[in-house]
């Protein structure tokens, strides 16, 4: 052949009539260390071996079906590999085949590094689409589980990335998921699960009709979500990012999510579950038919909270958070205020530490933050955190009094979120006030930090 010329599979004596078996075909041009080319066809495959540096192509993602007609085996396989390249093509298991993969890689405690998958079509009657331990891999505009479904007793997966062990020496590193559609996973383990490594980024992904939770990271250290789209996952959690097992934990976190939107469809209990992880950010999110419970759990642990509006629903209202709120940037610790990054003028009078006073509700503390509203109808923003203090075991130990709201009186209400209970770092979501006067206070034996930010 010509030097730089593509190896076609048919040259090799690949026959596209689906039922002749193209494996060695396939192979043989591999081989050649030339770029692969498949013409428009349906090709019956057995797990063919791929090797670093290859890059195959076909003529067009609906016309170049690829289909694995043995049980317990592949589309295509690898033990460990860099660089390859495979676009514009469709996997599918063949009739009455069971437990078959789409990309499968055999050796989990080595890696498949700088991997592009692009313009690929995989199936729902594979049980998983990519199966491997990822390293600066790349999917681009795929669609897994839009057609087909799995056998009777099977689940579908779209990724799958994980370790051999959890905690060797090897780690799944920045991957990233760009444009791509995810259908019809039922795995119990979620539509995407990876475990043991840093920075995956989801970009312009579609999650919809899913039985399952779409991304379940164990050990991740940084997930992004920019501009995806959740509809139809029925799962309880819609993401969820916890630690990793033993004998090497790693935390989850933190978690990224912007510009995204959520249409719950019932059976959510939470959109973003943090189980242990370390936190994150949420900036201009939308949720609409949000169930009465779907919240984003350990909100608390979030750094920022941005524009999180849900708009119907019976849990809507509790989903909404409105402002920018960053624990970070508004916690007062030991009377040093860090200023806030958003707009909104603080308005300080007292000590910022609060501790011991007393709480009668008909006078104000003696000690405690004093919030002066400098007109009507602006609101107070606060987070606050319970600083390792004495605590008071027998009651709450921290309570906001207002001025104005009911006459000329004080009244006193506990701040929900609070046990009271000592030696503990507790965090309590941010909450809004309207009012003339407010003040935070504790009760005796207590203590506390908080940020306060007023906004017109």
């Amino acid at each position: 052949m010509l030097a730089g010329a593509v190896a076609n599979v048919i040259d090799f004596g690949a026959v596209g009539d689906g039922v002749t078996d193209a494996t060695a075909a396939f192979e043989a041009a591999i081989a050649t260390g030339k770029t692969v080319y498949i013409p428009n066809g349906t090709y019956s495959v057995n797990a063919v071996a791929l090797t670093s540096q290859v890059k195959i192509y076909g003529e067009s993602t609906s016309g170049v079906v690829l289909v694995a007609n043995t049980s317990n085996s592949s589309i295509f396989e690898v033990a460990s590999a860099g660089k390859i390249s495979l676009s514009n093509m469709t996997w599918k298991a063949g009739d009455g085949v069971t437990n078959t993969k789409g990309f499968n890689q055999t050796s989990l405690s080595d890696y498949v590094a700088w991997a592009e998958f692009f313009n690929i079509y995989s199936w729902a009657n594979l049980t998983i689409g990519y199966s491997g331990f990822f390293i600066f891999t790349r999917w681009d505009n795929c669609h897994d589980g839009e057609a087909g479904s799995p056998p009777v007793g099977q689940f579908h997966q779209a990724i799958k990335s994980v370790p051999a062990v959890t905690g060797q020496a090897t780690t799944t590193n920045v991957n990233n998921v760009i444009k791509c559609n995810f259908n019809n996973a039922d795995d119990p383990n979620g539509a995407v699960y990876i475990e043991w490594g840093n920075q995956w980024v989801f970009r312009d992904c579609d999650f919809e009709v899913l039985s399952t939770t779409a991304v379940n990271a164990l050990g991740i250290y940084g997930m992004e979500f920019d501009s995806c789209w959740f509809e139809g996952v029925t799962a309880t959690s819609v993401i969820k990012a916890s630690n990793s097992s033993a004998p090497t934990v790693q935390g989850t976190g933190p978690v990224v999510l912007q510009n995204c939107f959520f249409n719950g469809s019932g059976g959510n209990t939470f959109f973003l579950e943090l189980n242990g992880a370390s936190g994150g950010t949420v900036h201009n999110f939308n949720a609409t038919n949000v169930p009465a419970g779907c919240l984003l759990t350990n909100a608390v642990e979030l750094y920022e909270l941005y524009g999180v509006i849900g708009r119907s629903g019976p849990g809507a209202s509790g989903f909404t958070t409105g402002i920018a709120v960053s624990r970070s940037n508004l916690i007062i610790n030991n009377s040093t205020l860090v200023s806030p990054t958003m707009s909104g003028t603080p308005y300080f009078t007292g000590t910022p530490k609060v501790s011991s006073g007393a709480i009668d509700g008909t006078t104000a503390s003696s000690t405690g933050i004093n919030v002066n509203q400098a007109s009507a109808g602006g609101v107070v923003w606060l987070t606050f955190t319970y600083g390792n203090g004495t605590g008071n075991a027998s009651a709450s130990s921290v309570w906001m009094i207002r001025l104005g709201v009911t006459g000329d009186n004080y009244t006193a209400t506990k701040i929900v979120g609070d046990d009271g209970a000592a030696g503990l770092n507790r965090h309590i979501p941010t909450f809004s006030v309207s009012a003339s006067i407010l003040q935070i206070a504790c009760a005796a034996a207590g203590d506390g930090a908080f940020g306060i930010i007023y906004t017109t």
